[in-house]
C-alpha cells in the first residue's frame, strides 16, 4: 500500500521560475500564468473511487470475510485498468484505532500494485463522530495526514477531514486551522478562477440530494454547508466526490456538483458495493459508478 504518511499539508506549490530580463517580461508572465493555471489538462486522465470499505462493519468484527473479498475484487479490477491513481474516500475501519481491522485493512490493500499510488481520505469511523485530538494524533500515526493537497497533471485535488467540518468536538483548534487553510487555498479575491482545476475529496458529502435541506447525520450542517459550497462555486471549484452513505447520490449546487459515492463494503440501499471511475481531460470531467462485478476490462469506448 502507497505509503502517504509523509504527504505535507500542501505538496502543490508553485515553484519561482520567474527570472525576466527586464519589467516587461515580467508583467508577461504575470498575465499569462493566471491563464495557464485556469486551463484544463491536455490530455484525459483517470482515477478510481472507493468509499467505506469499513472493515469490521460486516459481522461487527468477528471476522473480515466479506470485507476482504469485496476489496480483492475490487484491487483486482484496479489492477487490470491501471488508473492514475486511487483515493478511498473515509471509513476505512468500522471502529476507529481498532487494531485488528486495521490490520486487515492494509493487509488487504497490499495487493494493490504498488506502481499505483493510494490516497486516504478521513471518515468518522477512522476518527470518531466527534474527532478528539487523541483520535487524530492517532490516525496520523496510522494512516498519514487527515488534510492535504496534492496535484496530478496541472489538477490539483484537495482532501479535507470532513468530521471537523460535522463536528468538531473538542478539537475546535484543528478544525480552526483546517479551515484556515483550506481557505487559503481558494482566496476568490487573490487567485484567478479555478474553472474545474481543483476536485475536493472527503468523505461526508455536503447534502444527500440538494443544499436547502435539513441538517441531519448524513449531511455537513447547514451553515457550514452553505459557506463552502459558497467559496467552492466562487472560486470555481466544479466537482466535489465523497462516501459514507453507502449509496450513490448528490446532487448540483449552482456550478457545483457533489457525488457521493457507494461502497466497496456493505451497501446500506439498493446501490451495490463497487467503485466509482473518474475520467479528467480537456472538456471537464465525467464519472460512473459500477458494481464490483461490472467493472469494465478497459475504459475504451466508454460512453
Amino acid at each position: 500500500m502507497s505509503d502517504v504518511s509523509s504527504c505535507p499539508r500542501d505538496r502543490g506549490h508553485l515553484q519561482p521560475i520567474i527570472a525576466g530580463r527586464s519589467w516587461k517580461r515580467l508583467c508577461t508572465l504575470l498575465f499569462f500564468v493566471p491563464l495557464l493555471l485556469s486551463a484544463q489538462p491536455r490530455e484525459s486522465f483517470f482515477f478510481v473511487q472507493l468509499a467505506d470499505p469499513q472493515f469490521g462493519m460486516y459481522r461487527i468484527g468477528r471476522d473480515f470475510k466479506h470485507e476482504r473479498e469485496h476489496v480483492a475484487k475490487a484491487v483486482r479490477a484496479i489492477n487490470r485498468l491501471r488508473p492514475d491513481f486511487v483515493v478511498i474516500c473515509g471509513d476505512l475501519v468500522n471502529k476507529a484505532g481498532n487494531e485488528k481491522q486495521i490490520k486487515a485493512f492494509k493487509e488487504s490493500f497490499a495487493a494493490l500494485d504498488s506502481t499505483i499510488p493510494l490516497y486516504l481520505v478521513a471518515g468518522n469511523h477512522d476518527v470518531g463522530n466527534t474527532p478528539t485530538i487523541k483520535s487524530l494524533q492517532a490516525y496520523r500515526r496510522t494512516f498519514g495526514q487527515d488534510y492535504y493537497s496534492f496535484e496530478h497533471r496541472g489538477v490539483r485535488f484537495i482532501v479535507l477531514n470532513s468530521s471537523l467540518l460535522k463536528g468538531p468536538g473538542s478539537a475546535r483548534t484543528e478544525a480552526k486551522e483546517q479551515d484556515e487553510w483550506f481557505q487559503s487555498l481558494l482566496q476568490p479575491h487573490h487567485t484567478p478562477r479555478d474553472n474545474g482545476r481543483t476536485i475536493l475529496l472527503l468523505h461526508h458529502p455536503f447534502f444527500v440530494k440538494n443544499a436547502e435541506e435539513s441538517d441531519k447525520y448524513q449531511n455537513i450542517p447547514s451553515k457550514t454547508r452553505m459557506a463552502y459550497l459558497h467559496l467552492l462555486d466562487e472560486t470555481g471549484v466544479k466537482n466535489v466526490f465523497a462516501g459514507h452513505l453507502h449509496h450513490n447520490a448528490g446532487g448540483v449546487y449552482k456550478g457545483v456538483e457533489v457525488t457521493a459515492s457507494g461502497p466497496v463494503g456493505l451497501p446500506l440501499g439498493t446501490d451495490p458495493s463497487g467503485l466509482r471511475i473518474v475520467e479528467v481531460g480537456p472538456n471537464g470531467l465525467r464519472h460512473r459508478y459500477y458494481s464490483l462485478d461490472d467493472v469494465p476490462d478497459s475504459l475504451e469506448g466508454w460512453k
